[in-house]
């Protein structure tokens, strides 16, 4: 097998034209494939990061008036799409004046219900009974910074102010939240509503008003957040099921960006698929001349004490020989040309990613496909060496 191996080699440098023809052949149709397969990776996984990092993405609201409940708002939790979920009070009482507590003007700013792991808070950031956060408009408009206290005025103009003193955890920025905006939570907007509809608040030391027992809790809307960007269309269709609701989401956009991955695949496989025949084809081709022109030479092989199985043998070690040495330039071009993309594009990604990004799957592929196809190529070529009759080779040659 050694001596086999050797002859073979030996026979593929003394004509090294057609080596390096064979390898330009594959290493033509390889660059091409990985180039686009990675540059569509790399940038389709940047589109994905941006869009799986954008909490607002994630996002479902209901919309019109419809009662929900505590035992509503723990279903929706339940579900396993659901990342986040709060109930949100009538859109006519959720504007409230904020100050900062040492004094200063005034900003009429919205109310968004918030709590524990809000995906709009950072890691870190809680909203609770005594904390909240607020939008960077706001924090820019009132001078406003983590760890200062501001008040939370109610508006209403038959009763006095109801005014809650919060200590402010977190600023959002303005990506995330536009405008002048406070996340508290459900519990707190909700005793702004009561207070603003005529009821008494005792245990704020606020008696006048109607008995709050009487009062039926209950909520106009839900603010949902799904677990990632291919739970929002499911976990939307569940809380339209379930409560009867129009809601609002970025349903569709997200599934327009899903299709575009689809489509680009299906358009890579074809491109793929036209590049291998070709490739196959012109190495089937060129294996088949290399054997035909090389009958005398495996004839006298076949005199000197070689089988046929072994004479068979030879083009595709040569095969297997010049897919090893094409694939090692592929990836060595393949390295020059994603580095002169990124210098080139680099700039249309954020952040030091490569606008080119080949993941081990793909990069195993890459090696493990070419050797089939020039293998499988040179099957024909094999059995050509097997079919050459010494003696006649020899007579008519």
């Amino acid at each position: 097998m050694t001596l086999l191996l050797k002859l073979a080699w030996a026979s593929l440098w003394h004509e090294r034209v057609h080596l390096f023809c064979n390898v330009a052949i594959l290493a033509g149709t390889l660059i091409p494939l990985l180039v686009l397969f990675g540059a569509k990776t790399g940038v389709y996984k940047a589109l994905l990061d941006d869009l799986r990092s954008d909490a607002n993405l994630l996002r479902i609201v209901t919309l019109g008036d419809h009662e929900f409940f505590q035992d509503d708002l723990d279903r929706v939790k339940s579900w396993p799409e659901t990342r986040f979920a709060a109930l949100r009070t009538r859109s006519i009482a959720d504007e409230v004046l904020v100050q900062r507590a040492d004094g200063g003007r005034r900003q009429l700013t919205s109310m968004i219900p918030s709590g524990l792991k809000d995906p709009l808070l950072d890691e870190g950031v809680d909203v609770t009974r005594d904390q909240v956060a607020i939008s960077a408009g706001l924090a820019r408009r009132l001078s406003i910074e983590v760890g200062d206290s501001v008040l939370v005025i109610s508006r209403t103009e038959v009763r006095r102010p109801l005014v809650f003193e919060f200590k402010v955890s977190g600023i959002v920025p303005a990506g995330k939240i536009a405008g002048h905006s406070i996340l508290m939570t459900s519990e707190r907007m909700d005793l702004v509503e009561a207070y603003i509809d005529g009821y008494a608040l005792p245990e704020l030391g606020l008696a006048d008003g109607r008995p709050i027992e009487d009062r039926t809790v209950a909520f106009e809307g839900l603010r949902v957040y799904a677990q990632s960007i291919e739970d929002v269309q499911r976990l939307e269709e569940q809380i339209q099921d379930a409560f009867e609701v129009r809601t609002r989401s970025r349903s569709i956009d997200i599934a327009g960006n899903i299709k575009l991955s689809r489509y680009l695949n299906v358009a890579i496989v074809l491109i793929a698929s036209i590049a291998v025949a070709g490739l196959a084809a012109a190495l089937l081709f060129g294996f088949w001349a290399e054997v035909d022109r090389k009958k005398r030479v495996l004839a006298t092989l076949a005199l000197l004490g070689l089988s046929k199985r072994e004479i068979a043998l030879v083009p595709l070690i040569q095969a297997l020989a010049i897919s090893v040495v094409g694939i090692v330039l592929s990836f060595l071009l393949f390295a020059c040309a994603r580095a002169i993309a990124d210098n080139l594009f680099g700039f249309i990604l954020p952040g030091d990613r490569s606008i080119i990004v080949l993941d081990f799957g793909a990069v195993l592929l890459a090696v493990i496909l070419p050797i089939l196809v020039v293998l499988a190529s040179s099957l024909y070529a094999a059995f050509s060496a097997l079919r050459i009759d010494p003696a006649i080779t020899l007579r008519t040659a």
